[in-house]
């Protein structure tokens, strides 16, 4: 802090007459863009009469900016005076919006008749370095110019290496210093690599007095993938066009047809990016040709895929019509044995109370037919017996009176019925013989 202080003796008032500043030099640092307060602190020695009898000024290379004088303040939208702290000793200047140019030595000077002080502030002003690298990544086994830029920084003072697992690379390039037009400079350093790995670690160190930083190159491969390409014909289809494969850092994918445009994605810090497309064929197109293409930042050459898209008729496949034949006839077959199988179970007049009695009247019938049927086989098998033993009396009745004609009479021996129906195979078998 720079102070201003009175000298209360009055043999050194007398003799100097002047402000006694302690310490008479400061050095504050700041950074473009940015405000900052120079400070400047003294004592009145009349505080009864306030800042009627006050002058205070701040100048930077012999140009006034700020004023108090008799208790007036004057300033400006760059340099401000805390006003409402002049009274207790406070100077300080205020430094809005502060660039390059700004930079130098400010004084301090303060006067209260007869005695007065002056008091410097050295403003040193820095702009940190925007580093990049052009371009981003290294693309598989390609020969590839690499540039680690550095830009808007100050002072001029900076490094800037190429550096691959923490040892510095052979062969760099001289570093290219240019200074801009708002005081700030650019540095760049190129270097001629050819990954050796994917993956191999790379880095651009810049060393400036603001700050360091180690930027990693990204060696890796970018890959494009096509979601679709065989459509149905007049039916709409959501295809996708994939960029992946790498970090990017932006990266725009597009699909395109001679020229034309169809969608476009732009993605920034991504792993992937896709473009999405809705297409159709009609019934007369076989095919159609499109481009995917995705452009990433820091690369000269967009990466491209061709797409044919192919037309496959809607017709139904063989096994499809086989089906498509085979379903009604099993529907058929389905329904007759349903209808089968519903009037097999379906319920009958032996469930009902009427098949009940039907049931019990049909019982009762058979059970009346075979009594009569025992009866008048009993009946049948009874008159049978009868004439059986009627018929056998009337045989030996016939056999005695037979047996008595021939011994008596010599008459011709009458054989009953059974007796000739005995008899007739015996005479078949004489017969055959004979004819033998």
């Amino acid at each position: 802090m720079c102070k201003i202080l009175w000298l209360t003796f009055s043999f050194i008032t007398v003799t100097l007459g002047e402000f006694q500043v302690s310490p008479p030099f400061l050095e504050v640092n700041t950074v473009v863009n940015s405000e900052v307060r120079l400070p400047c602190e003294f004592s009145l020695v009349k505080l009864n009469h306030g800042l009627k009898y006050l002058l205070l000024t701040w100048k930077v290379k012999d140009v006034e900016l700020a004023q108090v004088k008799y208790g007036k303040v004057t300033s400006s939208d760059k340099v401000a005076l805390f006003e409402n702290e002049i009274h207790k000793g406070n100077g300080s200047l205020l430094l809005r919006n502060i660039n390059i140019q700004d930079e130098g030595d400010y004084v301090c000077e303060v006067y209260e008749a007869p005695r007065s002080g002056t008091c410097t502030v050295r403003l040193k002003v820095t702009a940190l370095p925007k580093v990049s690298l052009n371009p981003p990544m290294a693309v598989g086994n390609i020969p590839t110019t690499l540039e680690c830029r550095a830009e808007g920084f100050y002072p001029g003072n900076i490094s800037i290496d190429w550096v691959q697992e923490s040892r510095p690379l052979s062969s760099q390039g001289p570093l290219q210093l240019h200074k801009n037009t708002d005081g700030t400079f650019t540095a760049w350093m190129a270097y001629n690599y050819i990954p050796e790995k994917v993956g191999k670690k790379l880095s651009c160190v810049v060393k400036h007095e603001s700050q360091e930083r180690s930027l990693p190159l990204q060696i890796c491969s970018p890959s494009l993938s096509v979601s679709h390409r065989t459509l149905l014909r007049n039916k709409k289809r959501n295809v996708t066009c994939m960029v992946g494969g790498c970090h990017f850092n932006k990266v725009t994918v597009s699909w395109k047809q001679n020229g034309t445009v169809f969608n476009e994605s732009e993605c920034e810090s991504m792993q992937e990016c896709a473009s999405n497309m809705v297409i159709m064929l009609s019934s007369a197109e076989d095919q159609v040709n499109f481009t995917c293409e995705a452009k990433v930042e820091g690369l000269s050459q967009p990466f491209i895929e061709f797409v044919t898209f192919i037309a496959q008729d809607a017709d139904i496949p063989q096994t499809q019509n086989i089906l498509w034949v085979l379903i009604p006839i099993l529907l058929i077959f389905a329904l007759l044995f349903w209808r089968i199988y519903a009037a097999c179970h379906s319920p009958s007049d032996a469930d009902t109370e009427r098949g009940h009695v039907l049931r019990r009247r049909r019982a009762l019938m058979d059970r009346g037919i075979q009594l009569e049927s025992r009866k008048e086989k009993s009946q049948r098998m009874k008159g049978t017996t009868d004439e059986d033993t009627g018929f056998r009396k009337r045989g030996n009745n016939q056999k005695g009176k037979k047996g008595k004609r021939v011994q008596g009479s010599g008459e011709k021996n009458i054989k009953s019925p059974s007796e000739k129906s005995a008899e007739q195979p015996r005479q078949q078998k004489k017969g055959k013989k004979k004819q033998a």
